[in-house]
């Protein structure tokens, strides 16, 4: 007889809340890592969001060093660039051949040690706290300006339409037949 399989309980990093894995229910045989697990957001949430991971990354990074923030991992999970038969995070780095995600495996390297020196040297979550202020307050202004849009094209189609009432109720409608080119037709 055959155990049923256990189901995977999800664990979310409490330091990168970005950062999840699964384990079986009694803690153990690791099933998976998802290095970039955010829900779909908004252009202004997701933008906020990401400034609030950056701003993760540099704590983290700041506490323990660059060790467990898997910067190339999250950013491999979040363009799907995930190789077919590899565990989440895992880069498609190709030693001994020629391929773009070469480049892209040493440009995140040079991100994580730009990360690691922000977060040694900046003062980053002064600087991360007035980026969110400005994206909520431009978010804000852009709603304004849609809504005052909105409110001028609804006057405009209320304009047109009892322009065209008015029209229509001067005029009496011929009850002669017209042919398409707007010609009466003799009957």
């Amino acid at each position: 007889m055959k155990k049923p399989a256990a189901t995977s309980i999800k664990k979310v990093n409490p330091e990168l809340s970005f950062v999840s894995h699964e384990e079986t229910p009694r803690g153990r045989w690791l099933t998976s890592y998802n290095y970039f697990d955010v829900e779909p957001l908004d252009y202004y949430a997701g933008k906020i969001r990401g400034i609030q991971i950056v701003k993760q990354l540099c704590d983290y990074v700041k506490t323990h060093g660059c060790n467990g923030a898997h910067l190339e991992a999250m950013v491999v999970d979040a363009l799907g660039l995930r190789a077919p038969g590899r565990g989440g995070g895992m880069p498609l780095m190709r030693v001994g051949k020629k391929t773009k995600d070469n480049v892209l495996s040493g440009v995140l390297e040079q991100f994580e040690e730009a990360l690691k020196f922000l977060a040694k040297n900046a003062r980053y979550a002064e600087y991360f706290d007035r980026q969110i202020a400005k994206l909520q307050d431009e978010e804000k202004a852009i709603a304004e300006h849609y809504a005052k849009r909105q409110l001028a094209i609804n006057a405009r189609v209320k304009a047109t339409k009892a322009a065209k009432r008015a029209t229509q109720t001067a005029a009496p409608a011929s009850t002669k037949p017209r042919s398409r080119a707007g010609e009466a037709v003799a009957a």
